[in-house]
């Protein structure tokens, strides 16, 4: 039984000095108005199962398997590490990742991931991004893709979060 069970249930089962509720277990001043209504033994039976409560992070078998086939495609450690993200913000999986989008025979862009049905491309970009010449190749291929009916979004390194909340309102789930 880990310490944290253990002081709580100390606290809710030991303490010999009341009943109900006293200011060795529940009783404070920020709650005395509440005082008439406090009772330990209420709650004792909600903490015996929550002591049994195990937490797992289940992913299905297929996503599972697809998953790990866009972890291995993945170019970065830090494009792993958004694409884990984006899973924890339970975003669908998208369709490809390294996917090249072609105009014609004309290669024009390799967006990090894709969804397919969407006809979303997804570029992560790390610090190199910031460069330059860099910055104005990427604006360059992310219009074209828009020109193409493309709808394009940006995960910058310096706004993680922010850039798969911005992703999640346009996939969903």
């Amino acid at each position: 039984m880990s310490a944290h069970r253990f002081a709580g249930r100390k606290i809710f089962v030991f303490c010999a000095c009341c009943s109900k509720a006293c200011y060795e277990c529940l009783l404070n001043f920020h709650n005395q108005r509440e005082h008439e209504k406090l009772d330990r033994n209420l709650v004792l039976p909600v903490l015996r199962k929550l002591e049994k409560v195990e937490i797992t992070k289940r992913v299905s078998q297929s996503s599972g398997n697809r998953l790990d086939e866009l972890l291995k495609k993945c170019e970065s450690e830090f494009e792993r590490s958004v694409l884990l993200k984006m899973v924890d913000a339970k975003l669908p999986l998208p369709d490809e990742a390294q996917y090249i989008v072609y105009d014609g025979d004309r290669r024009v862009a390799k967006p990090d991931f894709f969804y397919r049905s969407r006809n979303i491309a997804v570029f992560v970009d790390g610090p190199p991004h910031d460069k330059d010449y860099k910055m104005k190749d990427d604006e360059q291929k992310r219009n074209e893709l828009r020109k193409l009916g493309y709808r394009v979004f940006a995960i910058s390194y310096n706004d993680v979060d922010g850039g798969i909340s911005r992703l999640k309102g346009a996939v969903g789930r």
